[in-house]
């Protein structure tokens, strides 16, 4: 993709998918997402934007009948450094999340409960203002 935001600066890169269902009841998706950011300057500080981010995400369905609709899931979301803010040296280090989850789901309406950051790694996250 090619994309031209206020300013000038130019941001180039692409997305890729893959999902499936590799065995009965184990559903499968994982992304990737290159992106090369160049601000007006040509400084290669791109704020709040990973050069490469991916996740990877597994559920299982239960396929007893006694577990009808109950299911278990994990997922790997990795982000590659990034700057903080522009003409900033500050980086936030590349960082993987790990998360685990549980869930049932019936017509119309479903549960889940959700364990976020599961070995307690430290994240971080930026903003602007």
């Amino acid at each position: 993709g090619f994309y031209l935001p206020a300013g000038g600066a130019v941001s180039r890169g692409f997305e890729a998918e893959i999902n499936g269902q590799p065995l009965p009841g184990v559903n499968v998706v994982g992304t990737y997402t290159y992106n090369d950011f160049v601000q007006p300057a040509g400084t290669k500080l791109a704020v709040n934007l990973p050069k490469n981010s991916a996740s990877l995400w597994a559920t299982y369905n239960f396929q007893t009948e006694a577990l009808q609709g109950f299911g278990v899931g994990t997922g790997l979301f990795f982000a590659s450094g990034q700057y903080v803010e522009s003409g900033s040296a500050y980086r936030i280090p590349s960082q993987v999340e790990t998360d685990l989850g549980v869930f049932y789901r019936k017509k119309g309406y479903g549960l889940n409960l959700s364990i976020k950051n599961v070995f307690n790694r430290k994240l971080y996250y930026s903003s602007t203002t």
